[in-house]
């Protein structure tokens, strides 16, 4: 009886592999992605019956969605993004910061931009065609963000931050996750 308590217990409190932890938040952005895009769907229970059927696991992924959602303008990736570079501190040593870290003098950089040069590693990292349209979405402390390549309409947003990377003829805008798929809608969704 105690090995089965035990079993239980160090299960929920095991600290989670690599493949989890994505998996949990993949989970998370799916809902995401779907709440704020509007749509509220009928059953939840029912998408996440169809998603257990085809993954074999009750957690939304990024391959599920990409492939159940097929409407959806772009293709749906992303992951946490932990450190993004180094910088000196006052006394000239470097250490490596975090995205959090970054100031507005350091998001702004035209040339040595950290936060693209995370946003793209992790892109590459993530086998992502950016000639294809993506929405690679990351988290910051505690607001959601996402790195996108497509032009979308915000004239239904009273107020919208963007910033808009461009490189050769790559066009990259990072913004908050809300305004992103508050412009997308629910269109693309089907019950």
């Amino acid at each position: 009886m105690d090995n089965e308590r035990d079993d239980f217990f160090n299960s929920i409190f095991r600290p989670k592999d690599g493949f989890e932890k994505q998996l949990v938040y993949e989970n998370r952005v799916v809902k995401r992605v779907i709440t704020e895009c509007g749509i509220k769907p009928r059953s939840w229970g029912k998408l996440v019956n169809i998603c257990r059927d085809e993954t074999g696991h009750p957690f939304f992924s990024f391959n599920w969605f990409n492939n159940f959602f097929r409407q959806f303008p772009a293709r749906l990736c992303g992951k946490r993004i932990g450190y993004c570079g180094t910088k000196a501190d006052d006394n000239g040593v470097r250490r490596k910061i975090g995205l959090y870290e970054l100031n507005l003098a350091d998001i702004m950089k035209p040339d040595k931009n950290l936060l693209v040069r995370a946003v793209a590693n992790a892109l590459g990292d993530g086998d992502v065609d950016i000639e294809r349209p993506f929405v690679f979405v990351f988290p910051i402390v505690r607001k959601t963000f996402c790195a996108h390549n497509l032009s979308t309409d915000s004239s239904d947003i009273a107020a919208r931050a963007q910033w808009v990377f461009r490189h050769e003829r790559n066009t990259m805008t990072v913004e908050p996750t809300n305004f992103l798929f508050q412009s997308i809608g629910g269109d693309w969704y089907q019950d």
